[in-house]
């Protein structure tokens, strides 16, 4: 399902949105918050400044990745607003659910996506070549999994013993897995990795 969710990264595509980039400009940095406005670029959900992440044009394909802002509640009429060079346009219409979870990936050697499981062992990521082992305990880097307790604001770092308020279930070659805990970390860790 199309939308977005409190708190989680989301990326808005259409032309006019990268003018004069090829390639991507990057608002994430190792020493602050995400800018609100990069290139000139500035994006609203429901009325409340979202933090931008990176804006780029690839082979034509123009989008601005955000992180949807903590504050917004959940809807089935939520309005984005996008200001560049003088000009607005508004999206209305945008659902935005509690959670919508998305796994981030790499595509691995072979060609598939290899989600970002990282071993509790010794930091590796898990790979075709790096399998994860029956009974080790392991990280799923995802986003979109909605607020935490105690609630976090939007484009800040979070803090030691946050939950993920909603339910976590992990499923692995048709069965289920035990969640030892569902916490949010650091936003800057996650400020590498792509969501696609």
């Amino acid at each position: 399902t199309t939308g977005l969710v409190p708190c989680g990264l989301a990326i808005a595509s259409g032309s006019g949105l990268a003018p004069g980039i090829v390639g991507t400009v990057s608002g994430a940095s190792f020493f602050g918050p995400l800018p609100y406005i990069l290139n000139g670029l500035q994006l609203s959900v429901n009325g409340v400044p979202a933090p931008i992440y990176q804006i780029s044009n690839t082979n034509g394909k123009q989008q601005v990745t955000f992180q949807t802002p903590c504050e917004v509640a959940p809807t089935t009429n939520g309005t984005v607003v996008i200001q560049l060079s003088g000009g607005t346009t508004t999206v209305p219409g945008v659902l935005i659910l509690a959670a919508q979870p998305g796994i981030f990936f790499t595509t691995g050697a072979d060609g598939n996506p290899d989600g970002y499981v990282i071993s509790g062992a010794d930091g590796s990521y898990v790979t075709a070549s790096n399998p994860a082992k029956r009974g080790g305990t392991y990280y799923l880097v995802a986003t979109g999994l909605g607020q935490v307790s105690p609630a976090t604001s939007t484009d800040s770092a979070g803090i030691g013993n946050q939950s993920v308020v909603l339910p976590v279930i992990v499923g692995l070659s048709g069965g289920g897995v035990s969640v030892v805990s569902r916490s949010e970390e650091h936003t800057s860790e996650l400020q590498s990795l792509r969501h696609l």
